[in-house]
């Protein structure tokens, strides 16, 4: 296997080269215009960051106050079931049962997820508000981490990808803009011939 040459330009160098205020005869210029895009999407790209990451944080801190209030409002109570569960199929992953339950200092009923195999009169544990009704469990930190993550994300890549699509756009222009001159010169090349 023949090895590369020493001072084989890298990935950084080659990208370097591709500077658009570089003095070189062989840059058209289109080459940099397409090369003032890239520096411009990547220079919304890093501006972007610091604001994404202020939403992210921002997003965290209310949705840790929402989950600490769900937490202090909800509770868990065992239920009865008053039948037995059924198998879940491919229509309907989280069946539900007719169960009791007490809380609120009343008695409640109401349709409950119990697992497959859980027969009438067995307790499972729901979570329930202060009113007693049946309701979701609270957030817990990973996910309250992970939506503040993605909300964080998504502020980062909505002013990336509205910069993106109108550079992508006009590289493609530009590049075939360039095809069709290099077209010309050749058929040029050729007449002369």
């Amino acid at each position: 296997m023949i090895s590369p040459p020493t001072g084989y330009p890298t990935a950084a160098t080659r990208l370097w080269n591709l500077r658009p205020w570089r003095d070189s005869p062989l840059l058209r210029r289109e080459d940099r215009l397409l090369a003032w895009l890239v520096c411009g999407v990547l220079l919304v790209a890093a501006a972007a960051i610091p604001i994404a990451a202020a939403v992210g944080i921002h997003t965290h801190r209310v949705l840790s106050e929402t989950a600490a209030e769900a937490a202090a409002e909800r509770h868990r109570v065992p239920a009865t079931l008053r039948d037995s569960a059924p198998t879940p199929n491919e229509y309907d992953l989280h069946p539900t049962t007719p169960a009791t339950w007490f809380a609120a200092g009343a008695q409640h009923t109401g349709n409950v997820y119990a697992p497959a195999g859980y027969r009438r009169g067995e307790v499972v544990d729901i979570w329930v508000d202060r009113d007693g009704t049946h309701t979701t469990a609270p957030p817990n930190g990973a996910s309250v981490l992970f939506d503040a993550a993605l909300v964080g994300l998504f502020t980062w890549s909505a002013p990336v990808l509205l910069c993106c699509l109108p550079a992508a756009i006009t590289a493609h222009r530009l590049r075939v803009r360039r095809m069709e001159q290099w077209d010309i010169e050749w058929a040029r090349l050729h007449a002369g011939f």
